[in-house]
């Protein structure tokens, strides 16, 4: 403000001159400078041109021009003085020049200050070199501190004008701001987006320029940004000071953090930033209470023994840390757990006491106990939080193995293998403990005999808590029975604990040893040999043969095998053997006899042993031999049919010993038999079928050959198998010329026949006869009948198959037949109509055919021939009364007029009707109605069915309502019925003699359940009979009843019309049935009367109760009937020729009676009064019963006094009255009787009355409330009060409506917690909703209270009373579930936001996150004050990208979780911000969320540390010790990445190369030192291995070693050629420019080097020599040698110099250098397929991998990028241009061709290249030929396609292997066959007795196939079985209709198919079954199952 005022005094002082000194007065405007803002220097800035003006009219001109620095115009005020302007910036540094004086005298001018202190600025004036004086200010200006305004005078010498200088120092924002931020700042958590009432000072010196535009910026490293903001407010009264006020951009979060520490930044324009512009805030955050208490010391499992009390201390803490209210505890647990208690320590602050008492785990069998923990704030339970623990208890083994049972008592066979079985009782022991404690072993232990239990054995042998055990024989042998002391055997089963051997159980088992047959008879002689001559008779002694069984009590009984029983008797006890008949013997035939002695023992009931003895028989000859005779093995197959002379066999042979035998065969027809399905066949159909010739061998007519042919038995007829299928000849040979003993031997020959289809089927007798009947209508699948045919074929052509077809117009698809069965049924449903139009019959043709119809052919038989054989049936359609009746209204009028004196027999109407049904008429008859309320008249047809007549209808006399349930009151009309049509025809009748009855009809609305209604214009005294309609078009609603025996002519119906007028008569007819014993009479009146009779009904001679039921006891009477009116009219009729009933009128009767429904014992109900005329007493006395006949339920309530007629209450059962049950009236039927004793004549009359009793309300029915099962309330914790619930409650009171008895109300009575312990208030109170139309009372719930913190679940008692007299209630209580409303969001307890973890990357790859620290890292806990679901808390992984990818959470429940990686990544380190959103369950009104953020770095915590490389090189003096150091590359520990407070310690050490101790390591600094002088001479170098571990003597890794090259310096170092030759070559194709080579020297102090061409070493060839100077050029630094020339063709040979190589001390070293001039016949082009990057890297290892190969110096031309055809260059191929050397000679192009021909050495460079990945293509020069790619391609294609060709026919050849292989397979099993006689058979088993075998069935013992053997055969013939091993047979369990064998591999299963499928044999539908012909080879070779 001063300078500013100053500036406008100089200003109007010097106004006056400032026009008129214009010119000499310009200067810039410097307002900008002071203004606020300040904008940038004006872009058009002038230039003044001041050239020529004097002191006096300008003294001051510009300084050299500057920013901050600006001349205003100059003010002169006199011709002696004047101002100039000039405004300067503060805080300018350094001297600045501010004017120039426009003077160039040699004086110094004077200032004088008259404004100011020159101290301050520093103002002087001096001449610069070029002899111009400036006005310098030499010191820096502050605006805020200093002078902000100088004045100063300037004198210059000779000159009159005093120029004065009005410095302004112009203030600039070059202060920083302070911010003066003293308190803390106080801000309560939760909440919304807000500004605070922390307010602070910020302060800027420079002012407004600074304040007006100051911001202000949070800096957090915990995202404080993101959470507070700042705004600033400035008074525009103080600049320099402002107020800065925080605001919160969300809710803030005690729990999460506390405490926010931020810094603020207070930028102004600069921004000038300064130690007090940046304010450190402390932001403390009030805790708001709203958490529930937090655990702080609580245990998840806790573990112990069975049996011992315990007590865990629980500790937790408010969530609100800030309050810390005390905290209770409580414990829930499951329903029966009373171990557990839980006690708060004094105070609330020290934890709780969990109590767990003393648990029996192995009483309960249980170890696993779920409790949850309740801790909740002293003063609020609803500020709680659970926590769920499980109790282990740990098994102590105290329990011994305690057998199932202590005895076990058994029988079991001697010397069985078995499994003991033990019956019901378990066989076992129970450890009740757990675990290893509940394992036992098991053993046995003898007890008598010794050593017993090694015959047992038990398993398993180890147990485990319950668990039974199989015992069983293992030595079985040894439990002999007649060994005495094992008869009785004890034994006991120990088990023992495992853990604890004292711990056994002993269970003893008692076994009785069973006798039995278990030894087998042992003969006393192995074998027996005897010799007679074989003339011995009957009675011989032949031998003794015995045998012994060592089994107590068995008895052996010894007979004969085989045949020899037939001539050799044994004694069955001694085994004495004789001889039993004459001529037993033949030498000729037999000469040597073994015979099988059996011995069977006889123990028990099977079953028994069998020992057999050999007893040889050796015969003595006597000549008396007979002729043998031998058949073909197998039975022929014989094909049915084949003609005459067909040879079946020439294998019959037969032989006779005796030389003098003449042999003849013949067939024995009497003997002869065949058969037919086992039955035989007559013999006309096989006698002499074939015929037997006899062919000797050659001249010996003691041996002969049988020829069997077939023969004709009657013309074109041989051998039929329809009439046998199995030929038993008896095929004989006689010698003829025997003279002693038998001539002739035969045997049975059996011929099977082979079915041929020659017959076709047979439709059985009366088959296609038959009457099939079919119902017309009939539903799909009906059966008809069925047909059948049969075929005289064997099974293999007599399967019969059925088809059908329609004939005769027959329809198709109305009939179908069964393929298989021939049984006929209805096909289309309801598709067979017999009247459109009239069909009888169904006709069809039906065909049997014997084809075969198999799925597989190859399952048909061979012969293709098939027979078919129709035949026509027809089937009767039965029809059915289906079509209704039409009457034909055009024949009769519905409306019929007649005469009132129409006479008897009138015709009213003539009814025409049509009825589409194909037979029967309708005859309609009138019946006179029933007798019940509900009884309509019936009609009765002649036939059955018929359609029931349009109506029959009856009325009764006196009342109309019972009329209205006669009268057909529904109608149906036309939709379309137009104006006029008739609806309904009513008719009614009135029994009034005067007087009319109109009938109006009505049709209601538009409802659906219209109906016509009619009225009446009069109020009769009675009511009309009847009032009848019906519809035009409708029929079916009468129903008339006729009995089935009527007869011709019986009445159907009678139609009965009623006349008005007043005279006239109605007669009614009786109608008797025909001919039915249910017949009953009839009664007809004829009489004429005003009034029609009342009613006419009839009643069977012997019962009454129907008439009773015609009087109508319920009497109406107008309210006005006068004295003398009639009640009710009773009519009685008594069917006495004399004598009448009569009825007197009841005025005193009370028909309808009230009774209190709790009318006790005798109450009386209604006292009856009766009379009768009769003039006798005993007639008229009338006495009176209830008629407990009608209605049975009356005995239980009333009874009548007999004589009084008093009705009263009589309770005969428990039943009382109920008006409120089913039955609030009572109808009591009762008879009034006369001469009830039937005195006098006998005869009495009965009466019938109704007595109506309506039962009075007493308040007995208590309110009902709906069942708990079927009401609830399921509301929200965030109703307030004042909300209804719904549904409403309804108690329903069953007595009287609209009467305090049944006005209900509700209150409640009751409310308590069923899930929480917590006192309740009054919640809910009820509202009761009364409908007083309905009259119902409904009950609504209604919220008391707000119900916020009462969440769970309650019951309610609610109370229902009625307002009777006495009141009556009831109560029951119901569920209410008070759903948690979720008020709060989740508060994390772990991980606050900002949190940082390191965690392991290897630990945590597969499981729970673990800390570099070793530690699992802590669960995510999350807190929510809210109840149940709302307050469990779900987490999850939200935000980031990477964090969502990676990581997933697992929620533990209990509003925990476990952070894990979901997936690994492949970084050693990698950073994640993972923000966790914690979202509670709450569903009302949903859930809520809280985010935080946790920092997540992953390090490789198993790793070592790692060097950045693995070489480092350092340098040290030879001879110098402890001099130099050397810093060592530091290893980077990945561990240690981003730690802090758990950071890994690096170890330095050398592990290798310091043998001899010149160095010395530091070991933490890794700083390398020089302890023994180094000597380069010894050795130039010294390599060194670093190792960095964590600890000093880890083992080393690779990556945390080290190699150290240590360089030897010398004390003279110089520079050294890597390489001694360098060579190149030049040709006329290259260009001046080209770089040859690159020489390439080192320097051991790596000093800078320089080369240069030695020229007097030069030596060239001749035609180089004017080129030697001029040829090349040096790089002085790089050694690039280039040419300079241009080679031509003349020059060759080479230039050889030398290099030198100088460093700055002038030691010098030198190289060799060869240059080649070579022609493009040298040039060698090496192709590579490797980028142009890649061949330069390995250029040398290139050069000297083939010099070294071609033994010649290869030299490098030329490194290019290959081409394509086209030129293009191609990026992964490179072309390697050289030259080969070769004593110094360039190789011509032809040797290198010859070189490139050799294929090996050329694979051996290529082998060689590989090693540095490089890939040598090819090599060519320019005599190379070129290849066509096209043709390469071609081949490569024509190569694809034959590979594609082979391997479609190799692919083609295995198929067809495959094919052939199965089909070969299919083949060999189908020629394949049982093996008999083998192994596989089962047939040699030795001792085998049956029907058809001997002693000779072992293979080779029979002397019939045994040569050595000479001797008849006597067992040829079995004639008997009795001896057979197979009796008995049927009784195994093969034999078992159930049965079925098991699965085997054998020849026997079936050919093909797979093992266990058996097929089952074709049955053929034949009566055979599965019993096929014997020798059928289905049923030899198959096993097969029996259904």
């Amino acid at each position: 403000m001063a300078v500013n005022l100053l500036t406008a005094a100089a200003l109007l002082a010097a106004a006056p001159l400032i026009t008129a000194q214009d010119a000499n007065t310009a200067g810039h405007d410097c307002s900008y400078m002071q203004a606020i803002p300040r904008p940038e220097r004006p872009s058009d800035w002038p230039t003044f041109n001041f050239d020529g003006m004097e002191w006096a009219t300008r003294p001051l001109l510009p300084a050299p021009d500057r920013l901050d620095l600006c001349m205003d115009q100059y003010y002169p005020q006199s011709a002696t003085s004047g101002i100039q302007l000039i405004f300067m910036d503060e805080d300018v540094e350094g001297e600045i020049a501010i004017a120039k004086l426009n003077y160039q005298g040699t004086e110094t001018p004077v200032m004088h200050f008259t404004s100011g202190r020159n101290a301050l600025l520093g103002a002087v004036i001096r001449q610069d070199e070029v002899g111009e004086w400036y006005i310098y200010v030499t010191q820096s200006q502050d605006f805020e501190e200093g002078m902000i305004y100088y004045l100063f005078e300037i004198h210059v010498e000779d000159e009159d004008l005093v120029a004065s200088v009005a410095l302004t120092i112009v203030n600039i924002d070059n202060k920083p701001p302070r911010i003066e931020a003293f308190d803390a700042c106080q801000v309560d958590e939760l909440g919304d987006a807000r500004l605070t009432e922390c307010v602070y000072n910020v302060h800027d010196p420079d002012g407004q320029i600074s304040t007006s535009v100051m911001a202000f910026e949070i800096e957090s490293d915990r995202g404080d940004e993101d959470i507070f903001y700042i705004e600033g407010h400035v008074n525009s009264s103080d600049w320099f000071t402002m107020t800065m006020t925080i605001g919160i951009q969300q809710p803030l979060d005690f729990e999460a953090n506390a405490l926010h520490i931020f810094t603020v930044n207070a930028l102004d324009s600069v921004p000038n930033i300064g130690p007090a512009s940046s304010a450190s805030i402390m932001v403390q955050v009030q805790n708001v209470e709203h958490r529930p208490p937090r655990w702080v010391e609580v245990f998840a499992v806790q573990q112990f023994d069975e049996k011992t009390a315990q007590e865990f201390t629980v500790r937790a803490i408010d969530g609100d840390t800030a309050i810390n209210k005390p905290i209770y505890y409580d414990i829930i647990t499951e329903e029966g757990d009373d171990f557990f208690s839980i006690t708060t320590l004094e105070g609330g602050r020290d934890g709780g006491v969990l109590h767990v008492a003393p648990i029996d785990r192995d009483a309960l069998q249980r170890e696993v106990f779920r409790l949850t923990l309740v801790a909740y704030k002293y003063d609020n339970r609803t500020f709680a939080t659970e926590a769920n623990v499980v109790i282990i208890i740990n098994d102590i083994n105290d329990q011994f193995p305690e057998p199932m049972q202590e005895e076990y008592r058994l029988s079991i066979p001697e010397e069985t293998p078995l499994t003991l079985y033990f019956g019901d009782q378990q066989f076992g022991f129970h450890d009740r403990d757990l675990g290893e404690n509940a394992q036992y072993d098991v053993r046995l232990v003898s007890v008598h005999p010794e050593n017993v239990a090694s015959a047992f054995y038990v398993a398993p042998e180890v147990g485990y808590q319950e668990q039974t055990f199989i015992m069983g024989t293992v030595d079985h042998a040894m439990l002999d029975y007649e060994v005495p002391e094992f008869q009785h055997i004890e034994i006991q089963v120990v088990a023992t604990d495992r853990m604890n051997s004292s711990l056994q159980g002993v269970a003893t088992v008692y076994i009785d040893l069973i006798n039995w047959n278990d030894e087998e008879p042992i003969f006393e002689a192995d074998s027996h040999t005897v010799t007679f001559e074989e003339t011995v008779g009957a009675g011989f002694y032949v031998t003794t043969v015995r045998a012994n069984d060592r089994d107590i009590g068995d008895r052996v009984e010894h007979s004969l095998m085989g045949n020899a029983a037939e001539f050799l008797s044994i004694d069955e006890a001694t085994g004495a053997i004789n001889v039993s008949i004459d001529d037993a013997f033949d030498y000729h035939r037999q000469n040597e006899f073994y015979i099988q002695v059996r011995a069977v023992d006889t123990l028990g009931d099977g079953p028994y042993h069998t020992a057999t003895n050999m007893l040889t028989i050796n015969i003595l000859d006597i000549n008396n031999t007979p002729p043998s005779l031998r058949l073909p093995r197998g039975s022929p197959h014989v094909e049915e049919n084949v003609p005459e002379g067909y040879v079946i066999t020439t294998e019959i042979t037969a032989t006779d010993p005796d030389t003098t035998a003449y042999l003849r065969f013949e067939i024995d027809w009497e003997t002869s038999y065949a058969t037919k399905q086992g039955r035989e066949t007559p013999a006309i159909e096989f006698h002499n079928c074939v015929e037997i010739i006899t062919v000797h061998n050659e001249d010996n007519t003691g041996a002969a050959n049988g020829h069997l042919l077939v023969k004709e038995i009657r013309d074109n007829v041989t051998i039929d198998f329809e009439e046998f299928e199995v030929l038993y000849l008896t095929v004989r040979v006689v010698d003829q010329n025997t003279y002693i003993g038998d001539d002739s031997d035969e045997m049975t020959f059996t011929i099977i026949i082979v079915d041929m289809n020659d017959n076709w089927p047979i439709w059985s007798e009366g088959s296609l006869e038959q009457s099939f009947l079919v119902r017309e209508n009939a539903t799909s699948g009906v059966v008809i009948g069925s047909v059948l045919a049969t075929d005289i074929d064997g099974p293999l052509y007599n399967q019969v198959r059925y088809s059908i077809q329609p004939i005769r117009d027959t329809p198709e698809d109305l009939v179908n037949i069964d393929f298989r069965t021939g049984q006929l049924t209805v096909g289309l449903n309801h598709a067979i109509d017999a009247d459109l139009p009239p069909r009888e019959y169904l006709y069809y043709t039906v065909t049997a055919s014997d084809r075969c119809t198999e799925e597989d052919p190859e399952d048909c038989p061979d012969d293709p021939t098939f027979w078919e054989t129709p035949g026509e049936i027809s089937i009767y359609i039965t029809d059915t009364n289906n079509k209704e009746p039409q009457p034909d209204y055009t024949q009769f009028q519905v409306e019929v007029e007649i005469y009132e004196d129409a006479g008897e027999g009138s015709e009213v109407v003539q009814l025409v009707a049509a009825d589409q049904d194909r037979e029967g008429e309708l005859t309609c008859t009138a019946h006179t109605c029933s007798t019940t309320s509900s009884s309509r008249s019936r009609w009765r047809s002649t036939r059955t069915p018929a359609r029931a007549p349009r109506w029959c209808s009856w009325w009764p006399p006196t009342r109309t309502e019972r009329y209205y349930q006669q009268l057909q009151v529904e109608v149906e009309i036309y939709e379309d019925a137009g104006e006029g049509s008739e609806v309904v025809q009513l008719v009614a009748a009135d029994q009034d003699r005067e007087g009319e009855l109109t009938c109006t009809a009505h049709t209601c609305s538009t409802t659906s359940s219209s109906r016509s209604r009619w009225r009446s214009t009069r109020t009769p005294a009675r009511a009309p009979r009847w009032c009848i309609w019906w519809p035009p078009t409708r029929t079916e609603r009468v129903e008339v009843e006729v009995y089935e025996d009527a007869g011709e002519g019986s009445e159907v119906v009678q139609l009965v019309a009623a006349d008005q007028d007043r005279e006239g008569e109605l007669t009614c007819t009786a109608h008797t049935s025909s001919t039915t014993s249910s017949s009953r009479s009839r009664w007809r009146s004829t009489r004429t009367a005003a009034r029609a009779p009342r009613w006419c009904s009839w009643w069977p001679p012997t019962r009454t109760e129907r008439h009773y039921q015609q009087l109508q006891v319920e009497v109406e009477v107008f309210e006005d009937a006068g004295e003398g009116s009639e009640v009710v009219q009773l009519v009685a009729a008594d069917q006495d020729r004399e004598g009448e009933l009569t009825c007197t009128h009841y005025q005193q009767l009370q028909v309808e009676v009230e009774v209190y429904e709790d009318a006790g014992e005798g109450s009386e109900v209604v006292q009856l009064v009766a009379a009768d005329q009769d003039r006798e007493a005993i007639y008229h006395t009338v006495r009176y019963q209830i008629n407990y006949v009608i209605d049975p339920d009356l005995r239980r309530f009333f009874a009548v006094e007999q004589d009084t007629g008093r009705v009263y209450v009589d309770f005969t059962t428990d039943a009382v009255l109920d008006r409120d049950g089913d039955e609030p009236t009572h109808r009591i039927f009762l008879n009034l009787i006369d001469n009830l004793f039937s005195e006098g004549e006998g005869s009495r009359n009965t009466v019938a009355i109704e007595v109506l009793v309506i039962l009075l309300d007493v308040n007995d029915n208590a309110p009902e409330l709906p069942s708990p099962d079927e009401t609830s309330w399921t509301i929200s914790e965030g109703l307030t009060q004042g909300v209804r619930l719904s549904p409403d409650i309804h108690a329903h009171d069953r007595d009287q409506p609209f009467t305090n008895n049944s006005r209900v109300a509700y209150e409640v009575a009751g409310l308590r917690a069923v899930d929480r312990d917590l006192d309740v208030p009054d919640l809910l109170t009820i509202v009761t909703v009364p409908d007083e139309e309905l009259w119902e009372f409904h009950g609504e719930l209604e919220t008391a209270m707000d119900l916020r913190g009462y969440w769970g679940t309650y019951e309610i008692r609610i109370r229902a009373y009625d307002h009777g007299d006495p009141m009556l209630d009831s109560y029951e209580w119901y569920q209410i579930s008070i759903a948690p409303y979720n008020f709060h969001a989740p508060e994390f307890v772990f991980p606050l936001t900002g949190t940082t973890v390191r965690l392991s990357k290897e630990r945590s790859a597969n499981g729970p996150l673990v800390t570099v620290a070793d530690t699992f890292l802590e669960s995510l806990h999350a807190t929510d004050e809210d109840g149940l679901h709302a307050g469990e808390v779900d987490f999850s992984v939200v935000a980031n990208a990477d964090a969502v990818q990676y990581f997933e959470i697992d929620n533990l429940g209990d509003n925990r979780g476990d952070l894990r990686l979901a997936r690994t990544f492949d970084e050693d380190v990698r950073e994640f911000q993972v923000t966790i959103r914690a979202t509670d369950r709450g569903t009302d009104p949903g859930p809520q969320s809280t985010d935080t953020i946790l920092n997540v770095v992953f390090v490789p915590s198993l790793a070592d540390p790692t060097f950045a490389t693995d070489t480092a090189t350092v340098a040290f003096m030879e001879q110098v010790v402890n001099v130099e150091t050397q810093q060592l590359p530091l290893a980077e520990d990945l561990k240690n990445y981003r730690c802090e407070d758990d950071c890994y310690p690096i170890y330095y050490r050398i592990v290798e190369g310091n043998s001899e101790g010149h160095f010395e390591l530091d070991a933490s600094t890794n700083v390398l030192s020089v302890v023994r002088a180094l000597d380069r001479e010894v050795a130039p170098s010294h390599q060194l291995v670093v190792a960095a571990s964590n600890s000093p003597t880890a083992t080393p890794t690779q990556g945390s070693l080290i190699t150290v090259t240590v360089n030897v310096r010398e004390a003279n170092p110089r520079p050294i050629f890597v390489r001694r030759l360098y060579t190149a070559g030049i040709s006329t194709l290259d260009t001046i420019g080209r770089e040859l080579l690159t020489l390439q020297a080192s320097h051991s102090e790596n000093a800078p080097l320089t080369y240069e061409i030695d020229s007097a070493s030069m030596q060239v060839d001749g035609s180089l020599e004017t080129v030697r100077e001029l040829a090349f050029q040096l790089n002085q630094q790089t050694g690039v040698l280039t040419l300079q020339i241009q080679p031509t063709a003349n020059m060759h040979g080479m230039f050889e110099f030398d290099v030198v190589a100088t460093d700055p001390a002038g030691e010098t070293d030198r190289a060799e250098v060869k240059v080649y001039l070579i022609s493009s016949r040298n040039r060698v082009s090496f192709i590579f397929v490797n980028t142009v990057e890649e061949i330069e890297a390995n250029r040398d290892f290139i050069a000297e991998t083939f010099s070294t190969a071609f033994d010649m110096t290869c030299n490098i031309d030329q490194v290019t990028p290959n081409t394509d055809d086209s030129g293009v260059a191609l990026a992964d191929q490179t072309d390697v241009r050289a030259h080969l050397i070769r004593d110094d000679i360039p190789v011509p192009a032809e040797e290198i061709e010859y070189i490139r021909a050799d294929t090996q050495l050329l694979f051996t460079i290529q082998m060689a290249l590989r090693t540095q990945e490089l890939q040598l293509l090819d090599f060519v020069t320019d005599l190379s030929p070129e290849e066509s790619s096209d043709a390469s391609l071609i081949t490569i294609y024509v190569l694809a396609a034959l590979s594609a060709v082979l391997a479609f026919l190799c692919l083609l050849l295995l198929l067809t292997f495959i094919v052939r292989t199965r089909t070969l397979n299919r083949r060999l099993e189908a020629l394949s066959m049982t093996k008999y006689g083998s192994v596989d058979s089962g047939l040699n088993r030795a001792g085998l007795a049956a029907p058809g075998t001997n002693k000779y069935a072992t293979e080779g013992a029979n002397p019939i196939w045994n040569e050595t053997f000479k001797a008849p055969d006597f067992d040829a013939i079995s004639d008997a079985s009795g001896d057979s091993d197979l009796i008995g047979i049927e009784e195994m369990p093969q034999f078992r209709s159930d049965y079925f064998p098991p699965g085997d591999t054998s020849s026997e299963q079936g050919f093909g198919e797979p093992v266990g499928v058996h097929r089952e044999l074709p049955t053929h539908s034949n009566n055979f079954g599965f019993h096929a012909s014997p020798f059928s080879t289905d049923f030899t070779d198959r096993q097969f199952r029996r259904n």
